[in-house]
């Protein structure tokens, strides 16, 4: 009877794997497999499992699977390996869809890395309950939108990079439980605008990265919540002003402004810097010349680094027509004619 039983247990096995791969992703493809003591390459067809992969589950580091020919993960695409490992598809020209529980039963991954493909597409629950998950790197890729909770149950998941696409807003409610999100880089898209409490469900973001996007407005509040917050990246967007609340980031000690179209900030703005900040870069940016230098006379009785020269130059800056002397918050039509429109960050005074 016993020996039934166990006959019968094994069949449930093989068949719930053999249910993993019904739909194949892969067409004999070439797999690089790194062991604790050997590296080599094995073809596989359908799916990448525990069956196929023959692999020491104590010795497995990394999957990879770059350069390949094949456009779409589909369930089970990778399932069934219980390995501590990292999963690497990267550098595949065709790939650009990713399906609903394409990665499955992958209790131990910490780290997916899909970058410098073309993917245009995620289905939600892709990367579901991957309890041990500590990083996804989906750089370099197409993708201009997520579904709500495309990560969900992430609740180890520390850094996402999604640099390189062409996302035009940021949704928080992608993620789901991802109480230790710390790092998020989200440089070279296309967002245009931060509203206000943005990251409120990310609790635990110490460092955001939004470099080379389009963004010309920030809500006020956008960073309410962010308690924990240490490092921000505006840098080369399309601000004119950085009236932001930073009492709500108590613990900011950098924040980079440079590259953008910013003449003027406010004693609020500073104040609420002080407490923690240690460096502001604020180069190549059209600033009045009268307000560059408070920034820099703050910067000098507070003890913050600011950067803002170019090219080991000497300082550069705007003169308005009004208030040449005040800083003081101007509208375009206070600065002499297209003085803003030349302005390319060229490291010099402009007049006229």
């Amino acid at each position: 009877m016993l020996k039934l039983v166990f006959i019968l247990i094994s069949l449930c096995i093989v068949l719930s794997h053999s249910k993993v791969c019904k739909k194949k992703s892969f067409s004999r493809i070439s797999v690089w497999i790194q062991e604790e003591n050997r590296e080599r390459y094995q073809i596989i067809n359908g799916c990448i499992t525990s069956d196929n992969l023959r692999y020491n589950s104590d010795a497995l580091k990394k999957v990879r699977v770059s350069n390949q020919n094949f456009s779409t993960l589909k369930k089970g695409a990778v399932a069934n390996i219980s390995a501590n490992f990292t999963l690497q598809i990267s550098h595949n020209p065709n790939f650009t869809t990713i399906m609903e529980e394409a990665f499955l039963d992958l209790p131990n991954v910490f780290e997916v890395d899909l970058n410098d493909n073309m993917i245009d597409w995620i289905e939600t629950n892709t990367f579901s309950n991957q309890l041990f998950l500590a990083a996804i790197d989906l750089s370099k890729n197409q993708l201009e939108i997520l579904l709500h909770q495309t990560f969900y149950n992430v609740p180890n998941l520390e850094i996402i990079d999604f640099s390189g696409n062409k996302f035009q807003f940021f949704d928080q409610y992608w993620f789901y439980n991802a109480t230790r999100l710390s790092m998020m880089l989200l440089h070279h898209n296309r967002i245009s605008s931060i509203p206000r409490a943005s990251f409120i469900t990310l609790p635990s973001l110490t460092d955001i990265d939004f470099e080379n996007n389009q963004i010309s407005y920030i809500h006020k509040l956008a960073f309410e919540g962010l308690q924990s917050l240490q490092s921000l990246d505006l840098e080369k967007n399309k601000l004119k002003s950085i009236e932001l609340d930073f009492f709500q980031t108590p613990n900011l000690n950098f924040l980079g402004i440079g590259e953008n179209e910013i003449t003027y900030i406010s004693d609020q703005t500073l104040s609420g810097l002080q407490t923690s900040l240690r460096s502001l870069w604020i180069h190549f940016n059209p600033w009045q010349c009268s307000c560059i230098q408070k920034v820099l006379n703050w910067g000098a009785l507070y003890n913050i680094n600011v950067s803002f020269k170019c090219n080991n130059t000497s300082l550069f800056c705007v003169v308005p027509k009004v208030s040449e002397n005040e800083c003081t918050e101007l509208t375009e039509e206070d600065f002499h004619s297209n003085c803003l429109k030349e302005f390319k960050g060229i490291c010099q005074k402009l007049h006229s």
